[in-house]
């Protein structure tokens, strides 16, 4: 196997943002697909479904799909202290002569040339396939807009979000984002005219997430200039960013609602 061409800067933004939610990923490479993984972090809160379509590569040679198990917090670190500007990756594996897989760094404009191997882990895990769902309710925002709605929330202290579609007085759909913490809360309040997209087949929905999880995925707001998000009661929430200049390539996360205990007094 052997695929060419990557933009070092994308794989490292993409690689900063999964390290810090699981340690460790099956990486896939499919000749019809292109580079992939889908995994669930440990305590099976989030799901998170990655591809990058064959056609951004200069060259994707396999001639079956491979899987190997990596761990992404030492992959994250080899990529970010060996990309620059114009790095190019090249990635390459022979399972009938090696355990380890190769990451080749380029960069032509000062001729350098550095060459990593990782080995490979057994990970027993079994196949995990992205949810077929159907939702009734979805957005599209701005990426920096639904970042800052997030680390705004988040300085209140709650660990919780709680997102909220309904139908004003004048018949338009808003979607509130709210938190509430112990010596403060808020709520950022939005129209059709403040989202890029707003599309509800239900009069009103309310879902509760967890923040912590969020604070992470909102660090993929770096690859995509807009981010879709798709809800229904009781289903986890969407969160698809589609990186830019780049065909059919995304980055994709289902969030599970958050539970809250009701304590009667």
């Amino acid at each position: 196997m052997e695929i060419e061409g990557i933009n070092g800067i994308l794989l490292r933004d993409i690689f900063k943002v999964v390290s810090s939610m699981i340690d460790t990923l099956i990486l896939s490479f499919n000749i019809k697909k292109g580079l992939y993984f889908q995994s669930m972090d440990k305590s099976c809160v989030m799901f998170i479904s990655f591809l990058l379509s064959k056609n951004n590569f200069d060259n994707f040679l396999c001639d079956n799909e491979i899987s190997i198990g990596i761990d992404a917090i030492i992959l994250e670190k080899i990529i970010t202290n060996n990309v620059s500007k114009n790095t190019i990756v090249n990635i390459s594996y022979n399972k009938d002569i090696s355990d380890k897989i190769t990451f080749t760094f380029n960069d032509h404009t000062i001729n350098n040339t550095k060459i990593f191997q990782m080995k490979l882990l057994m990970i027993d895990q079994d196949q995990i396939q992205k949810p077929n769902l159907t939702y009734n309710t979805k957005i599209i925002i701005d990426s920096p807009e639904f970042k800052h709605i997030c680390n705004s929330l988040s300085i209140l202290g709650e660990e919780v979000i709680e997102i909220n579609v309904y139908s004003s007085d004048t018949d338009i759909k808003c979607i509130k984002f709210t938190s509430e913490g112990e010596l403060a809360n808020g709520e950022l309040i939005y129209t059709p005219s403040d989202l890029l997209s707003i599309n509800s087949k239900v009069d009103n929905f309310n879902g509760i997430y967890s923040l912590k999880y969020l604070s992470n995925i909102i660090k993929s707001s770096i690859l995509s200039k807009k981010v879709i998000l798709k809800m229904s009661e009781g289903l986890p929430l969407y969160i698809r960013f589609n990186f830019d200049n780049y065909e059919k390539s995304y980055i994709l996360f289902y969030l599970a609602p958050k539970l809250i205990d009701i304590v009667d007094e």
